[in-house]
């Protein structure tokens, strides 16, 4: 089987953030939002998820909804997609700056990239609870539990993102 290059990021949002059913202006957004989104401008971002979801296509882990006529169609992943997922089959085209000789950056890198996509996931989270407070205010008092929750995590894992990257940087 061959092996496809994806970024790491966008692998992780579609494998831990829902996108079971997904457009690509929607990736796109979820991906540009991402800390550790490499590209300089939205546009550059869509070129890349653009290409990514191309090729989980050709391999058969995304298929296009056939009967979508938008400008934007509907893309859903395959059961292929989740089981080379888990087995790793997929070749994750990494470009990031670590020593290669040096296992504790390496380290560190994995786990920044998994607090990052975790801070993405918090800031959805917040900006879920805002909304929904807003549209049934009688609500709010059960909302707001959950909304402090939800912050507490989002700053926590800023803390542990801004740990790790002082740590990677006086390390490199």
């Amino acid at each position: 089987m061959k092996h496809l290059k994806v970024k790491t990021e966008i692998l992780h949002l579609l494998n831990q953030n829902g996108f079971k059913v997904f457009t690509c202006p929607a990736l796109t957004d979820a991906y540009y939002k991402l800390p550790s989104c490499s590209s300089p401008n939205k546009r550059a971002a869509g070129q890349l998820v653009n290409r990514a979801i191309k090729l989980l296509e050709k391999q058969g882990a995304a298929k296009k909804d056939p009967c979508d006529t938008r400008k934007s169609p509907e893309y859903h992943l395959t059961t292929l997609f989740y089981k080379q997922a888990k087995e790793g089959s997929y070749k994750i085209d990494s470009t990031e700056t670590t020593t290669q000789g040096d296992p504790f950056v390496a380290n560190l890198t994995k786990k920044l990239n998994t607090y990052k996509i975790e801070l993405l996931t918090s800031i959805g989270e917040v900006e879920e609870y805002e909304d929904i407070s807003q549209a049934a205010p009688e609500r709010t008092d059960k909302i707001q539990i959950l909304y402090n929750r939800a912050r507490d995590n989002y700053s926590k894992t800023l803390g542990r993102v801004k740990a790790i990257e002082s740590l990677i940087a006086q390390n490199q």
